[in-house]
Parts: C-alpha cells; sequence; structure tokens
C-alpha cells in the first residue's frame, strides 16, 4: 500500500482546529488564515508540510495580495497568528524549526506605470498566467485559463474586442448573464460556485492589467463582489416549467433520434444529429414555415448562408466540421421521412455536402520528446502510477480519449496483449482489437496491483479511476496530459490526441502498412490515415538533398 509519511497539510490544519476549538480562549479567529493556507497550498499542490519553505511563504504573501487584495497590515497581522499554527508544529514534532521568524513581510505590490502598447486577448492569458505559474499548480492554471477564456468569448460575442473597452456596466451584464444563463438551464450553463470563481478569477485578471500598467484603471474594481458572492450562494433558482413537446416537428425530430438509436449510434452522434435538426428548425423558424412538406430546393439552397453564418450558444463560432455534421444529419433526416412515409419526395438528394477543413497535425511529438513525456509521472503515490498507465496506453494503441475513459478490466488480454475498443467513435459496430505493448502492460499491472485498489470507491469495472474512485472523464485525462507536457517545457499544445498521431507518424515512419496503422487507430476510411504520410517527408528530404542544384552546390 502506498501511504505518506506525514499528515497532508490541509489534515495538520484540521488538527490545528481542532485543538483551538478545544481551548476556552477562543481560537476562532485564527482560522481565516488556516482557511487561506489551506487554500493555497490545495491549488500551489503542496502535499507535504516539509515541502513549505521560506520562498513559499514569500509566494503565499504574493497570493493573498493577488486573489483577496488585502492590505500590508491584513497580511502582517496574518502571518504573526500564522506563527503560532507553525509552533503548534514544532511542538508535536512535525517541522524542526519555526520559519515564520525568519520571514520578512513584503509591501504591497503598486501599480507600475502605464504600458502604451496594445495586447491581444490570447497575448493577455499567455502574460497573466505566467505570472500566476510560479506559485499555483498546473491543474489550477488550467481552470484559470478555462473561466479566461470564457469570459473572452462573451466578450467577442458581444462584439467587444479587447479588454480595454471593458466598464463596470458590461461587468455587469456579464454576471447577470452567467446567472440567466443558469436559471433558464441552458446548456453548459455555470452553478453558482462555478460563477462565483469565474467572476472571482475576472476579477483577479484585471486587478493584475491595472497592477502591471496594462490599463488606466481598474473596472472591477467598485462593484461590491463580496456582497454579490454572498446573495448569489443565497439566492434560489426559479423552477423552470418543462413544456411538453408538442410541436410536429419536434415529435419527427424525436422519432428519427430513436430510429437512429436503434441502430447502435452512439450518444455523441444523436447528440450531433439533435444539435443539427435543432439548427434547421431555427432557419424555418426565420423563413416562416412550419411542416417538413413546405421545403423544397430553393429553402434548401437557402439553407448554405444561414448555415455558413450560423453562431452556437452564446453566440460562440461553429467549426465547418460542425456544420457538416449538421448538414448530414438534415440528409439522414429526410431519408427517414421517405422511408416512413411522411413526405413523397426527397428534396435533399442532391444536396452538396459541406468541405470540412482537414489541416495537417501541428501538434505532436517526436520519438525523443514522446518517451520524455512518458517518462515524467513518478511512482510514489496512486495518481502517479495511474498517470503514468494512462500515459502509456494512450502511446501504444493510438485511441482515442473517449475510448480510453469507456476502457474496463475486461477488455485487456494480458496474454494476448490486446485491448477490446468496445466505445469506439461511431458506435458499437466500429469496436475492434488492437495489439498493446508488453510495456504499457507491465505498467498496467503495477497500477491494477497497487495503485487502483487505493482509488476504487464503487466502480468495479472501469479500468482507469478518477481520485474521487469514479470512472476518469475526458476532461482529466486532458489535464493529466497537459500537466506532464508543461512539465515537460514543451511549447506544443499537447492533448491526448497528440500521442494518437505520434503512434501513427512513427509507425509509419519505420514501415508499417498504411491499412494496418487504419485498423489501429480505427477509422473508417484510409484517406483519414493518409493525412499522417504527409507528416513524415524523409524520403522527400533525401530526394531534395540529393537532387535540389543548392544543396548539391554546398556540399
Amino acid at each position: 500500500m502506498i501511504t505518506n509519511k506525514l499528515p497532508s497539510v490541509k489534515e495538520l490544519i484540521r488538527q490545528y482546529q481542532d485543538y483551538l476549538a478545544s481551548k476556552e480562549a477562543g481560537g476562532v479567529r485564527y482560522l481565516s488564515v488556516l482557511k487561506y493556507l489551506t487554500e493555497y497550498t490545495e491549488r500551489a499542490d503542496i502535499k507535504d508540510i516539509a515541502l513549505i519553505n521560506e520562498e513559499s511563504l514569500l509566494e503565499f504573501q504574493l497570493y493573498l495580495y493577488d486573489e483577496y487584495d488585502f492590505t500590508f497590515e491584513t497580511v502582517r497581522t496574518m502571518f504573526y497568528t500564522l506563527k503560532r499554527f507553525f509552533a503548534y508544529l514544532m511542538e508535536n514534532n512535525l517541522i524542526k524549526e519555526n520559519l515564520l521568524y525568519k520571514v520578512e513581510i513584503i509591501p504591497k505590490p503598486q501599480p507600475k506605470k502605464i504600458i502604451s502598447r496594445y495586447y491581444s486577448f490570447d497575448e493577455l492569458i499567455s502574460r497573466y498566467l505566467n505570472y500566476r505559474k510560479s506559485h499555483l499548480s498546473y491543474g489550477y492554471l488550467i481552470q484559470v485559463e478555462k473561466h479566461l477564456k470564457g469570459y473572452f468569448r462573451y466578450l467577442r460575442g458581444k462584439g467587444i474586442k479587447s479588454v480595454y473597452s471593458v466598464t463596470e456596466g458590461s461587468l455587469l451584464e456579464y454576471r447577470d448573464f452567467l446567472w440567466q444563463e443558469y436559471e433558464q438551464g441552458e446548456k453548459d450553463s455555470l452553478m453558482p460556485e462555478s460563477q462565483i470563481e469565474r467572476l472571482g478569477t475576472v476579477c483577479r485578471f484585471f486587478r493584475y492589467l491595472y497592477k502591471e500598467g496594462l490599463l488606466r484603471d481598474n473596472p472591477a474594481l467598485n462593484l461590491a463582489w463580496k456582497d454579490y458572492f454572498h446573495k448569489l450562494r443565497q439566492r434560489p433558482k426559479k423552477s423552470k416549467e418543462i413544456k411538453a413537446v408538442t410541436s410536429p416537428l419536434d415529435e419527427l425530430k424525436q422519432k428519427f433520434i430513436d430510429y437512429e438509436k436503434t441502430k447502435g449510434k452512439s450518444l455523441s452522434t444523436l447528440s450531433s444529429y439533435k444539435k443539427g435538426l435543432e439548427v434547421f428548425f431555427g432557419y424555418m423558424q426565420s423563413k416562416g414555415l412550419s411542416s417538413m412538406a413546405q421545403i423544397g430546393k430553393r429553402h434548401l439552397m437557402e439553407y448554405y448562408p444561414y448555415l455558413y453564418n450560423y453562431r452556437g450558444i452564446r453566440n460562440y463560432p461553429v467549426g465547418m466540421q460542425s456544420k457538416a455534421k449538421y448538414l448530414w444529419a438534415l440528409r439522414l433526416f429526410f431519408k427517414f421521412l421517405i422511408r416512413f412515409d411522411y413526405l413523397p419526395y426527397d428534396a435533399s438528394f442532391d444536396l452538396e455536402p459541406i468541405k470540412e477543413e482537414k489541416p495537417l497535425p501541428k501538434d505532436y511529438l517526436n520519438q525523443k520528446e514522446v518517451f520524455y513525456l512518458l517518462n515524467q509521472p513518478g511512482s510514489s503515490d496512486s495518481l502517479s502510477i495511474r498517470d503514468k498507465a494512462i500515459l502509456e496506453v494512450l502511446f501504444s494503441t493510438g485511441m482515442r480519449n473517449n475510448e480510453l475513459c469507456q476502457l474496463n478490466i475486461a477488455d485487456i488480454d494480458f496474454q494476448q496483449e490486446m485491448v477490446r475498443v468496445s466505445h469506439p467513435k461511431g458506435g458499437s459496430s466500429r469496436q475492434r482489437i488492437v495489439p498493446v505493448g508488453q510495456r504499457s502492460l507491465n505498467y498496467l499491472n503495477s497500477y491494477l496491483a497497487k495503485a487502483r485498489p487505493e482509488l476504487a470507491n464503487g466502480d468495479p469495472q472501469a479500468l482507469f479511476l478518477s481520485y474521487s474512485g469514479k470512472r476518469i472523464k475526458t476532461e482529466a485525462v486532458l489535464n493529466i496530459v497537459k500537466k506532464y507536457a508543461f512539465r515537460c517545457g514543451f511549447r506544443k499544445n499537447i492533448t491526448p490526441h497528440s500521442l494518437r498521431v505520434t503512434c501513427a507518424t512513427l509507425m509509419l515512419k519505420y514501415k508499417a502498412g498504411l491499412r494496418y496503422v487504419q485498423e489501429q487507430l480505427g477509422h473508417r476510411s484510409i484517406r483519414s490515415t493518409q493525412i499522417y504520410t504527409r507528416l513524415i517527408p524523409l524520403d522527400l528530404k533525401l530526394v531534395h538533398q540529393r537532387c535540389h542544384p543548392g544543396e548539391r552546390i554546398d556540399r
């Protein structure tokens, strides 16, 4: 069993709180700084009290200034009371010395001189994350980036192209927008606690811009956020009335979805079909059409520019690949209506598909880089052992993120060294069995013997488990890959799909047949596999060196 030698920082703080509560002369006034210390150690991924040093205590001060905008006097008072906690740890032989007597309180950073330069949204995010990464863990930085990108998408949807145009009024509109989405039950709306996290991140971001001299004024300064957060936690959600599906179009849509479901289509595919029909029904409503029998070729011709200019939820842009899927769903819907005599003829029989963009993959790894990445996770705890097994299986099999998350223990054949991909893209009809390397199986055995029993919490079938013991989710796997890529110092945007591309390109490099790589990856068409051959221009490079006049002269 893998155990920590000392209690975690959070557990020690809880023990100290119990100790204070047992004393008559109340220690309640010390709890606030302990709460902030607990929060900081979790976000900085400090799990052992021995990892707290003078540098981390200085970073904790910056954290208090940045996160809560405390004054110098408040931070000094907090550190005075924090000395008592470290004295308690010394009395119980948990630390050797009280570092609080060595650490000086640094002054609160003051705003810098105004910088007369325009920064784009992406440049500001990169600059802010570089500033925060010194005292925050990678996992928390990912959440910060996610919140800021969500806010910037909202600004773009409103036609606000830079942070320099943000005002107090637009921030108030944004917080009302978040609540209205939640109240109306919109897809991807944020829960109240997530709204508080999003708005808090935005406030800290504007405070940073003002402090760094990137803004003349802080638009989030005088909006009484603490009072609003308190009210938000207590505000009841209005119950949304669920209306019965009575529209003939909605009934036809549901019958179509049920029919496609019987054909073994995956939930994600069905969701794409449903969304595609909803977009088309929105177009019909804009044209005053209420029945599919009214649709002719002229309407479908006019639907192309409507779909081209279509913007999704929260006015976000939709990619060409998604629009192509929406059009494909419409064609299948017409075929369904013809087959079951809802329409006399198919107006979409010669509907031309949208050409999908298929650029070359950019963010993949070479052989040296991929093994450097695979060697990043350690073996000191259950999560590190699990992360190691996940990276190895992704690279060895080339499977997709969702396919890995849906793996069960029974899908691994250790004797034949094969893996059954039972939930592939395209539904159960696309199931496949692919080989997995002995190296990956060794790490899987180690994970199943040492780590999984400690993580298990009610899901006996799932192969990979989350921290809570449930089946791991795709977002967690994405964060795992990005975390270790961040440790490697890669400037590329490495994702689970990057390991899939790397698997394919290296197999082709070492002369694997294109047909075998197609089977390994589970591509329906070999044209999808052929794109990876363009990533290995080795033969072209040799010919270029041998035949190009410029190369021959240099030699």
